[in-house]
Formats: structure tokens, C-alpha cells, sequence
């Protein structure tokens, strides 16, 4: 284009030239352009026109009666009689579990646990993330590798966390992250299982580890997902689509990964999952 006649693009770049960034979209997959070309589109001012009066009725039913006739009611009942489509799962109980998992046990109901457990699945092998799951149930599917514990132990005299001197001995011992391998006193660790070492019994953690438990949780949802797509199975994956979104704060990179199982659920032909990874993608970033 020459001067004389400015594309598009140039005028609208130089409306706006520190924010105008024009670029060409990815052209949508066959089924969206099936669906904008239908020549079903030229009847929805109709229907609409039909809806409209049993519209109005059903969002004011106390409202003065108007005339009514046979095929307006027709439509009303039809309307009050549809069920509405759920297409975001409910991860409540499968969350709860989660939790009730990774939750602090209280020190006193340890007293009989002995301090120096070692006792551990086996490195590598497939563990599930909660305790006492049914056979084949989501939470049985999802597992974590067993991780060996590789931290290099410290045996600091000062806590790690709260720096109070530590000794050999009863009052004030010290004892070890066993994730970390860290240094504290028994005030600054909490008992947890840590079942991605292999650790099904609680076990003492610092505070700081306990946090990155969350971070493991989701890297343990991710990777199952990531095998779901590979392996070409929709097995309960709307539900650990889910779960990363409630453990997960919102970034480009799960957007970009809910608009790839997105394309997993169309390609089955699964709307349902479809509109949830949408609604996922469509959501605004969390703080």
C-alpha cells in the first residue's frame, strides 16, 4: 500500500502506535468454521422472536397475566423442563483427601511413631498420592515416583529455623528435615507424610518443605495429564484438569496447556471437557 491509501493496519497502528500490535490469528480448527459458516445462523433472529414471550413469563411470573396462547405455553414448559449442562466437575471429595493427606498430625498423636523410621516403598516405584484409595478410582491413578531421599544431612548445633542451640540430648534436641536434610528443634517441624519418598507413616518436615509440598502435588497432576494426552485417554481427565486449577494459580503456561487438552477433549469429540477447558482459559489471572 502506498501512502495515499494506508492499509488497515497502518491506520490503526498509527492511531495507537505504543500499543497497536497486529498479527495473524491461527486459523480455528475445521469444526469452528464448520459451525461460523452454518446456514443455520439466518434462523436464530426467529427463534429468538419465539423465545422472547416465554422469556418474559419466566423471568416475571408474579407479572400482571398476559395473553397467552397455546404455542407460548408450549415453549414455556419446554423451558422449565430442560436441565442445565455441567461441564466443570465436582473435585470436592477428591480435594479433601488431597488434604487430609498433607495435613500436620499433632505431635502428641506421634509419641508412638519411632523417631527414626526408615521405613519406605521402594524408590521408583508407582505410589498413590492419598492413603486407602478404592482400585481404579481417579486418586489411585494418580501416583507419584518415588523419589530417593537425597538430601545431604546437616548436623548444625543452632535450628535452622528459629537459630535456638540444640544438643545430644533430651531438652533442646536437634532432629532432620527429611526432605531437606536440615537442622531445627522440634518446635519448628511438623509431622506429615511424604509419600513421594516413600514415606506413608508422618515423618518430621520443616515448615518450609511442608509448602513445597504443594508445588510437588501439582508436578504429580501435570505429569499424569501429560500421559493422559500421549497415551490418547480421556480417563478422568476432566477431573485433573480440575485439580491443577484449584492447586495452581493462574500463568500463560496452564493457558497454553488448557488450550491443548482443550483440542484433546474435541478431538473425542467431548464438549463437555471442551467448555471447561475454555472456561479455564477464560478465566483472569489470579494474583
Amino acid at each position: 500500500m502506498n501512502a495515499s491509501n494506508p492499509s488497515l493496519n497502518e491506520q490503526l497502528a498509527a492511531l495507537a502506535p505504543d500499543g497497536w500490535s497486529w498479527k495473524p490469528s491461527d486459523p480455528p480448527a475445521l469444526i469452528f468454521q464448520d459451525l461460523w459458516l452454518s446456514t443455520k445462523w439466518v434462523d436464530v433472529p426467529r427463534l429468538i422472536d419465539e423465545l422472547f414471550p416465554a422469556l418474559l413469563i419466566l423471568k416475571d411470573p408474579a407479572s400482571p397475566p398476559r395473553r397467552v396462547n397455546s404455542e407460548i405455553e408450549k415453549t414455556v414448559q419446554i423451558l422449565c423442563n430442560i436441565r442445565s449442562i455441567v461441564y466443570l466437575p465436582d473435585i470436592a471429595s477428591l480435594v479433601t483427601a488431597i488434604d487430609n493427606e498433607n495435613r500436620s498430625k499433632p505431635p502428641e498423636q506421634m509419641c508412638n511413631i519411632d523417631e527414626d523410621n526408615e521405613r519406605r516403598s521402594s524408590t521408583r516405584s508407582g505410589l498413590s498420592i492419598v492413603n486407602g484409595t478404592e482400585p481404579k478410582s481417579p486418586l489411585d491413578q494418580l501416583c507419584y515416583d518415588v523419589e530417593s531421599s537425597s538430601c545431604a544431612i546437616t548436623d548444625n548445633s543452632t535450628c535452622s529455623d528459629c537459630k535456638k542451640k540444640l544438643s545430644l540430648f533430651v531438652f533442646g534436641r536437634r532432629y532432620h528435615c527429611r526432605m531437606c536434610g536440615q537442622t531445627q528443634c522440634s518446635d519448628c517441624q511438623i509431622w506429615q507424610t511424604c509419600r513421594h519418598l516413600g514415606y506413608t507413616l508422618p515423618v518430621r518436615i520443616c515448615q518450609a518443605c511442608s509448602l513445597h509440598k504443594r508445588g510437588i502435588i501439582i508436578d504429580a497432576i501435570y505429569s499424569h495429564i501429560q500421559k493422559s494426552l500421549i497415551n490418547g485417554s480421556t480417563q478422568y481427565l476432566s477431573l485433573y484438569i480440575a485439580l491443577l486449577k484449584h492447586y495452581s494459580q493462574q500463568n500463560d503456561f496452564l493457558y497454553s496447556l488448557y488450550e491443548l487438552v482443550e483440542n484433546h477433549f474435541l478431538a473425542f469429540q467431548n464438549f463437555g471437557g471442551v467448555m471447561q477447558c475454555l472456561t479455564y482459559r477464560c478465566a483472569p489471572h489470579e494474583a
